[in-house]
């Protein structure tokens, strides 16, 4: 299964009645322990949703100063999370999970999906129309919130990651292998475009006027101002993996990712600046209703939330300097595979197998290496099938290798 997971806690109180401008991205007390949390949307700026592991649905009404536990009748992963008002939203996930509400998540009913695979992404695009992506290219839509779902062809059976629109009928997915699909019909067809990269894209925010950013692996960032049709690359200055991405419109932006990684921009990606995120948790999701207020969640129900802009947010205090190059073969491998890699200087090395989204699923090792060239086992026997990731560190070098795993 291919899932939009995992990569201290402090409450970070606001006031109700009006949000004062905190300078950083302060840690929110979620309740959820350990709980991997995957997804957040905003109504507005206090009232949001968090979805994530073992059916886990979290709300709140205060800006995130406290959060409550919905019931969401499954204990599958949700893995995004979409909402047309405060009222209507869904909530989407592992095995083709489908669940729906009325009333702010007071009530979540299942709902019938037609599909047994994972859905990763959800986004509405107006009151009632949404549309669902997932593995094996699969597009779901709904024109009634939710209720009744219909597939929809895509051109693709590579996995789609998340999905965003602009407005009620322009819109874009991102997936696997660089892959980008675009709409101009409200998600009845989809149009495949050249995205620039082979890297897999993981999260895509599309704001008004049919600009868009689209995150993913070794840092990749690519944006669009002409609805998708065109993609240019952007230096995003990081070899993380990007999982998430949200501008509310505008030139302001931020992207998110492993190991606590959070970007900034204010002039629409032409510069990406690394901020400070206070935790070294996998973030995989961050949502900004507006310029000043947004929300990241991740790892180990971790929430950030800053209401000062990602103006206001400061440098992180180290920065990444040249990637490392490596490479895995054989690519797919059902039971092992090799990882080979240079190292320019002896040193701690850090290896680890990441899931789809930046998530640590195992630890290959952990040691000093001389300088030289390397060949490191990767046992990958006890994954179900699905696209991984194996991330290698050495101080502030890395490298970031997808693998394949198959049975």
């Amino acid at each position: 299964m291919i899932a939009r997971m995992l990569a201290l806690a402090a409450v970070a109180a606001s006031s109700v009645s009006g949000l004062t401008a905190q300078q950083g991205w302060i840690p929110q007390s979620s309740g959820a322990g350990a709980t991997n949390l995957s997804s957040v949307h905003f109504s507005d700026a206090l009232i949001g949703t968090v979805v994530g592991a073992a059916g886990t649905i979290l709300h709140t009404i205060d800006g995130g100063a406290t959060w409550t536990t919905q019931t969401s009748g499954t204990t599958n992963d949700l893995l995004s999370v979409s909402f047309a008002s405060a009222a209507v939203g869904t909530a989407v996930g592992a095995g083709g999970t489908i669940v729906t509400t009325t009333n702010g998540g007071s009530l979540w009913s299942l709902q019938t999906s037609g599909t047994t695979q994972s859905l990763l992404g959800i986004a509405f695009l107006d009151a009632v129309t949404a549309i669902a992506v997932g593995d094996a290219g699969t597009i779901l839509r709904t024109s009634n919130a939710g209720s009744e779902w219909t597939g929809v062809t895509s051109g693709t059976d590579l996995f789609l990651n998340e999905v965003s629109f602009s407005d009620a009928t322009t819109g874009a997915a991102v997936g696997q292998s660089g892959t980008i699909l675009t709409t101009s019909d409200g998600g009845a067809s989809w149009t495949a475009r050249t995205s620039g990269t082979t890297r897999t894209l993981i999260g895509v925010s599309m704001t008004d006027a049919g600009v868009g950013t689209a995150v993913g692996v070794n840092g990749t960032i690519v944006r669009t101002i002409d609805a998708g049709v065109v993609w240019t690359p952007q230096n995003s200055g990081s070899p993380q993996v990007l999982i998430g991405v949200s501008f509310s419109g505008g030139d302001h932006g931020a992207a998110v990712g492993s190991g606590g990684t959070i970007l900034a921009t204010v002039n629409g990606g032409s510069t990406w600046t690394s901020q400070e995120s206070g935790t070294a948790n996998s973030l995989n999701a961050v949502w900004f209703t507006d310029a000043a207020n947004g929300t990241a969640v991740g790892a180990a129900g971790t929430v950030l939330r800053t209401s000062g802009g990602v103006s206001s947010v400061g440098d992180r205090a180290s920065s990444w300097h040249e990637s490392l190059v490596a490479v895995v073969h054989p690519n797919p491998a059902s039971t092992q595979a090799r990882i080979g890699f240079t190292l320019a200087a002896t040193g701690l090395v850090h290896i680890d197998l990441l899931d789809a989204l930046g998530a640590t699923v195992a630890v290959v090792t952990h040691r000093v290496m001389d300088s030289g060239t390397h060949a490191v086992t990767l046992d990958v026997e006890h994954l179900p099938s699905g696209l991984y990731h194996c991330a290698v560190r050495q101080g502030n070098t890395s490298a970031t290798v997808p693998i394949a795993v198959v049975r």
